[in-house]
C-alpha cells in the first residue's frame, strides 16, 4: 500500500538516502486504498541512487480523485494516463519557445500562484552560451560548475544553470524581461525539455541553499592566504604583481567548452597567476644561504618553488606539493599549440600519469578539475607549513 504523505510538501530529494529525484513518466503500478492504479506517462519523481518512486502534488491530488471515483463505482482496478494532445502555453516570452508545462506544474518548487509559469524551465543546447562567452560586450560568471549569470553592461543579467546532460536551463519568466533581439538568439539554440534540473542553479533559486564557491574561487582564496602568511612569516611576497594579477584572476572564468581554443586562453592565465608570478628574487634571498651563487642562477621560477619548499618550509613529500606547477606549465604547452603532435601526445600522457588519471584520456575537463584540485591541495600544505 502506498503512501502518499499528503501531510507533507513534496521535494526534489529522497526521504532514503537523499538522493536526488528524477522526474520522469515510468509506468507504474501502486496500491492505494485498496484500489490498483497502473499509472502511464503520469509525473512521477524517482530516486537517482534507490529508484524509490515518489509523487509530485498534482499527482497525489489526481491518484486521490481517482481512487475515489473508483470506490464510488466499485472498481478495483484503475489505468491512469493522461492526454496526449494537451499543451499549456503561459503568458511569457515574446518568442514562442518550447518548453513542457508539465515541468512548471510538477517539478517540486516550481509553482507560484501570483506568478504563474514564471518558473517553466526552458531548455537550450550548451553552444548558446557560446556568444556570451567570446563576445566583448557580455560577461558571462560561472560561479560555480552548474550555476552562472549572463550580464549585458546595464541592459540585463540573467541566471542560467547547466544540467547532468550539458543543457543550459533558464526561466521561462526571466527570459520575458530580456530585449527581443537577445530572446530570438536564445530560441536558435532552444530545444525540448529533458526534465533534468539537477544542478546548483535549483538548488540555490528553488531550495535557496548556498552553492558551493567554484573550484577556481577555493584555489585562488587559499592562494591569496598563503601570500598572507608568506608576507607575514617570511617577510617577503611567494607572489608578485598581485595588482595585475588580481584583475587576471577577475577575468578567469572556467571554461563552458572543453575544445583546446577554448581551453588554452583559461590554462595561460592560470599559468600567469601561478607561476609566471612567482617572486624568484624572493625565493632565491630565501635559499642564499643554501645554494651556490651559480646554481640559484641556473634555477628557473619553479625548480626555485620547489627548493623553498624542500629547505625553507620543510615541507613533506615536497616534490608531489610542487608537481601540479609542472603539471600546469606542461598544460599550458599541450594547450597551446606549442609542440609537435607526437610530442603532444607524450604530453598528455604524462600530464594524465602525475594526475593520476588513465593515461589514455583526452578530456580536457577531467584534467582540468583535477589540476585544479591538486594545486588547491598543494597552497593548503604551504599554508599549513607556513603556519606551523
Amino acid at each position: 500500500m502506498v503512501d502518499l504523505q499528503f501531510e507533507k510538501t513534496q521535494t526534489h530529494y529522497c526521504e532514503i538516502c537523499d538522493g536526488w529525484l528524477d522526474f520522469c513518466f515510468d509506468r507504474h503500478l501502486i496500491v492505494f486504498e485498496g484500489i490498483n492504479i497502473y499509472l502511464s506517462d503520469i509525473p512521477l519523481l524517482r530516486c537517482d541512487n534507490c529508484s524509490t518512486y515518489y509523487f509530485p502534488e498534482k499527482t497525489k491530488a489526481v491518484i486521490l480523485t481517482v481512487s475515489e471515483q473508483a470506490k464510488e463505482q466499485a472498481k478495483p482496478v484503475v489505468r491512469l494516463s493522461p492526454r496526449q494532445d494537451f499543451k499549456r502555453h503561459f503568458n511569457y516570452g515574446k518568442v514562442e519557445f518550447l518548453y513542457d508545462h508539465r515541468d512548471y506544474e510538477n517539478i517540486p518548487g516550481l509553482q507560484r500562484p501570483w506568478d504563474d509559469g514564471f518558473l517553466t524551465p526552458v531548455f537550450f543546447n550548451l553552444a548558446v552560451l557560446n556568444k556570451y562567452s567570446q563576445h566583448p560586450d557580455y560577461r558571462l560568471d560561472l560561479f560555480s560548475k552548474t550555476y552562472g549569470s549572463i550580464e549585458n553592461k546595464d541592459d540585463f543579467n540573467i541566471s542560467f544553470g547547466i544540467n547532468r546532460n550539458r543543457k543550459v536551463i533558464m526561466w521561462l519568466g526571466d527570459i520575458d524581461k530580456l530585449p527581443l533581439n537577445e530572446q530570438h538568439y536564445l530560441r536558435s539554440e532552444n530545444v525540448y525539455s529533458d526534465h533534468d534540473l539537477c544542478s546548483e542553479f535549483y538548488e540555490s533559486q528553488i531550495e535557496v541553499q548556498f552553492s558551493n564557491p567554484s573550484p577556481e574561487n577555493a584555489l585562488f582564496h587559499v592562494r591569496s592566504e598563503v601570500v598572507k602568511a608568506c608576507l607575514r612569516e617570511r617577510k617577503g611576497y611567494l607572489h608578485t604583481l598581485e595588482g595585475e594579477i588580481s584583475k587576471v584572476i577577475e577575468n578567469l572564468d572556467r571554461p563552458v567548452f572543453w575544445q583546446e581554443k577554448h581551453v588554452g586562453p583559461v590554462i595561460e592565465a592560470l599559468n600567469r597567476v601561478m607561476i609566471e608570478s612567482l617572486d624568484a628574487r624572493f625565493l632565491k634571498s630565501e635559499l642564499k644561504d643554501l645554494l651556490s651563487k651559480n646554481e640559484l642562477k641556473s634555477l628557473r621560477s619553479l625548480k626555485l618553488l620547489e627548493k623553498w619548499l624542500e629547505n625553507i618550509l620543510q615541507t613533506p613529500r615536497f616534490s608531489e606539493v610542487a608537481l601540479p606547477f609542472y603539471v600546469l606549465y606542461d598544460f599550458r604547452i599541450l594547450s597551446s599549440h606549442l609542440t609537435s603532435e607526437s610530442k603532444r601526445q607524450q604530453t598528455i600522457k604524462n600530464i594524465n600519469k602525475r594526475l593520476n588519471l588513465p593515461e589514455e584520456n583526452k578530456d580536457y575537463e577531467l584534467i582540468y578539475d583535477e589540476l585544479i584540485s591538486r594545486l588547491r591541495e598543494s597552497y593548503e600544505i604551504m599554508l599549513v607549513q607556513l603556519q606551523g
